[in-house]
């Protein structure tokens, strides 16, 4: 019986003595797979990992090693399986948590476009811990991608509310509230995140693109450039460079940057398009119809049906056979002026006063001798490309009685509808289109 008694406790003995054994060889193991991760030979470790789990399946600890060896290899749908096995445990050893793991997840198939499983592994953390800045921030970037922008917003909030240094947090505030048109909240926001990082070119660009919609050139000039350093954002930055520097009238400045944009492209086609649209009319009021030719004739043979890009270049490129044509219609607003003083006073009409209706559109006031008579005379000067039509016509005539005029004129670079003719013949308005324009405008460029 006392045999008995000793082979049990040797048993026992033995069996303790092994476990330790087993546990210390263990934890060589792992400190020695551990020591492999931090070299980044994740391969290795992953192997030791694998034999030790298939050892004891139990400890969670091997699963989440071999979930962060499968994430650095790249292969996050497996590094899903391995800590989804974590987080179905109630109960874990330090350093492992059921939020660390649930985040984990949720970081994971948001990355593999899984966004309902992203935002159910982020509400489970929140469940957990309501004031989770990161869950807060992921779930705001969740419903980001699905333009829902509200339920965004509310989540960027509480993550900053519980951890103010996520600059991408007030980034996307500030984008939201500039796709809404909330000016003021959007600059407020992008200020921010700026102010935490200095070289966040987006926070710089979209600043910038808030700025130039409040017209605030100066300093929307400023944040375009520092955006500039970054390339993602360097074709729209020369562009709306080009842009600004055409609305406050430099126009050396704004070719440089239209010009550097297109010299860049883009893959984005729409937007090319767009930009090499806005250069060449911009260009007819610069004076280089050439190059507003090449621009289009460039769009057409993309995209004939490109806006009306096929009916510039039929027009323009009749008018860029006349010299007298292209200069009426590349001039510049002072020359503008002149000329139409000039063709004024070749018509017969002495000029009091002019005013700009539009860019394109003079306005003159003086008298004209008739006979033995003075008569009041309103001259409408248009820089056009289409038809003038009824509509134009009638409002010149409506003039007449508001100024007390007696007779009207209107000159264009075009033509005149029928029923713009129509109504000449039957009113006090004299019309002179295009065919007759161009022999009175070489009579007045020998003078200038």
């Amino acid at each position: 019986m006392v045999l008995v008694i000793l082979i049990i406790i040797f048993l026992i003995t033995l069996f303790v003595i092994s476990m330790i054994m087993i546990n210390v060889f263990g934890r060589k193991k792992l400190e020695r797979a551990l020591n492999l991760m931090r070299n980044g030979k994740y391969e290795s470790a992953l192997a030791i990992l694998k034999e030790l789990y298939a050892k004891n399946p139990n400890v969670k600890l091997y699963n989440w090693y071999m979930a962060q060896c499968y994430e650095n290899l790249g292969d996050l749908e497996m590094a899903v399986v391995e800590y989804g096995k974590v987080a179905l445990s109630t109960e874990l050893p330090p350093p492992l948590s059921l939020i660390k793991a649930h985040e984990k997840l949720g970081v994971l198939n948001l990355k593999l476009g899984n966004l309902l499983k992203a935002k159910h592994e982020f509400e489970t953390v929140l469940s957990i811990n309501p004031a989770h800045a990161l869950a807060h921030y992921y779930l705001g970037e969740i419903y980001f991608k699905e333009s829902n922008y509200q339920k965004a917003g509310e989540h960027f909030e509480k993550a900053i509310t519980y951890d103010d240094s996520l600059t991408d947090a007030y980034l996307k505030l500030g984008k939201i509230n500039y796709f809404m048109n909330h000016n003021d909240k959007a600059k407020r926001y992008f200020v921010k995140a700026i102010e935490i990082d200095r070289n966040l070119h987006e926070a710089h660009f979209y600043y910038a693109l808030v700025l130039e919609k409040d017209r605030v050139y100066d300093k929307s000039i400023v944040e375009f450039n520092k955006a500039l350093e970054e390339e993602r954002f360097r074709f729209d930055c020369y562009a709306h460079l080009g842009s600004i520097y055409r609305e406050l009238g430099n126009s050396e400045e704004a070719v440089k940057n239209y010009e550097s944009a297109l010299e860049l492209g883009t893959d984005d086609l729409k937007k090319l398009l767009e930009v090499k649209y806005e250069f060449a009319d911009y260009l007819i009021h610069v004076g280089n119809l050439k190059r507003a030719l090449e621009l289009w004739e460039e769009i057409y043979k993309v995209q004939p049906n490109f806006k009306d890009v096929a009916h510039k270049l039929e027009v323009y490129g009749e008018i860029s056979k006349s010299t007298s044509l292209t200069r009426f219609i590349t001039s510049s607003r002072e020359e503008f002026a002149k000329i139409g003083s000039l063709l004024c006073r070749l018509i017969g009409v002495s000029v009091e006063r002019y005013v700009f209706i539009k860019d394109d559109l003079l306005e003159f006031y003086g008298k004209m001798r008739v006979g033995k008579d003075e008569l009041n005379v309103i001259v409408d000067i248009a820089k056009w490309t289409i038809q003038v039509g009824e509509l134009p016509v009638r409002e010149l005539l409506e003039k007449l009685s508001d100024e007390g005029a007696n007779r009207a004129i209107f000159i264009t670079s075009s033509d005149f509808t029928e029923k713009a003719y129509d109504l000449s013949r039957i009113r006090p308005i004299e019309l002179i289109p295009k065919k007759e324009l161009e022999p009175l405008l070489e009579r007045v460029f020998k003078k200038l």
